[in-house]
């Protein structure tokens, strides 16, 4: 009996000093941050508690994603300007998250812009607006910061040595790969013509049709689709370094697939549903021969048969992946429901603007003659 009455005297201590250390280290090390990554086609915002001072998310508390479209807006435009109607509209989706963060309970905030901000004529302005309108920290940042924060997410949520890891983020205007060589150096390979900027190459260079008259590449011939995977696999050769090359596969690297094109598109469209990470009968990983599958099936699809606010780059989002997976030798892809907001919640604020500090962009190799779309 004394031995019995020992054993939960002393379990019950530890589970008290187990509730002490949390709570003390919840005091010390845990902040409540919310995180903004304002991307070319959508905001996303995550608010979590970070143990601040091992660089961890402890626990996420919400997730809210909204489209915006910065970069069809800029496209569109001869200035490449944002136009009032679309900066407003994502105006209002910032003021919406960070009020809602500020109602979880956040008290540190950090905002980061992608490429459409360099390229749009009113990028560095439409920041100063939003760190004068809404009071948080707001800096427009560079490719290679966007693929060092897609790394960083993906290292919170994968237990997967850093140098087996390959980092696929696919945006609207851009395309990073990310991985860390066995010396510890960080390797990117960098594209400029990502979900939406592949979608209007399609509609100007292989259907000649004009932006201002047609957003949509919806329905896309047999022809269409040949030439535009052509150009996708030429597109992934160009713009991968050889280092990343050897790297992808030299070390039987898992290549994981972050972002809403490849968790909510190409997941979407070989399930015919929603993907659920969370649900055990789903599949956690897809391979090039789903996604060629699935375009098969749908390349003649209209975007009313489509459906959803993306119906415009859903076919060419499966032929731009395919393309890529084709031309690197990627057998599958383990897709994540994270992206840069993650990365930017553990590393915090970013201080530094990078926009004043951007070369001119070199031209966009879609637009190249050597494209074998052409």
């Amino acid at each position: 009996m004394k031995t019995s009455r020992r054993l939960i005297l002393i379990t019950l201590l530890a589970i008290l000093l187990a509730g002490t250390g949390f709570y003390l280290l919840r005091g010390n090390n845990l902040t409540r941050r919310a995180a903004l990554d304002i991307g070319s086609g959508s905001i996303k915002c995550k608010v979590a508690d970070v143990d601040t001072k091992n660089g961890k998310i402890v626990h996420i508390v919400e997730q809210m994603w909204r489209k915006a479209d910065f970069k069809e807006s800029i496209a569109r435009d001869p200035a490449k300007r944002i136009a009032p109607s679309v900066a407003a509209e994502g105006m209002n989706i910032l003021r919406d998250f960070v009020a809602k963060s500020r109602e979880l309970g956040a008290t540190q905030f950090a905002a980061v812009g992608t490429q459409a901000f360099h390229e749009a004529s009113n990028g560095r302005e439409y920041f100063r607006t939003i760190r004068e309108t809404l009071g948080i920290p707001a800096v427009i940042i560079t490719q290679e910061q966007q693929a060092c924060l897609g790394f960083e997410a993906a290292r919170q949520h994968f237990d997967i040595p850093a140098r087996s890891m390959v980092v696929w983020d696919i945006g609207a205007a851009t395309i990073q790969l990310a991985a860390r060589a066995r010396n510890g150096s960080r390797l990117y390979s960098l594209g400029t013509q990502a979900s939406v900027g592949f979608k209007n190459y399609v509609i100007e260079e292989i259907q000649h049709e004009n932006l201002a008259f047609r957003q949509s590449p919806n329905p896309m011939s047999y022809s269409d689709v040949q030439k535009a995977l052509r150009h996708a696999r030429w597109l992934a050769d160009t713009s991968t370094s050889e280092a990343m090359k050897r790297h992808i596969h030299a070390h039987d690297a898992t290549v994981i697939g972050i972002g809403p094109v490849h968790a909510i598109s190409i997941m979407g469209q070989i399930l015919g549903k929603p993907w659920d990470k969370n649900d055990p009968s789903a599949p956690q990983k897809y391979t090039a021969d789903q996604v060629r599958d699935a375009l098969d099936h749908r390349f003649g699809m209209t975007d009313g048969a489509i459906g959803g606010d993306f119906a415009n780059v859903q076919i060419t989002n499966l032929i731009l992946v395919l393309g890529y997976m084709e031309a690197l030798d990627i057998q599958e892809v383990v897709p994540a429901s994270i992206n840069m907001a993650d990365g930017l919640l553990v590393v915090g604020e970013i201080k530094d603007d990078q926009s004043s500090r951007m070369p001119k962009r070199a031209p966009d190799p879609g637009n190249s003659p050597e494209s074998p779309a052409q």
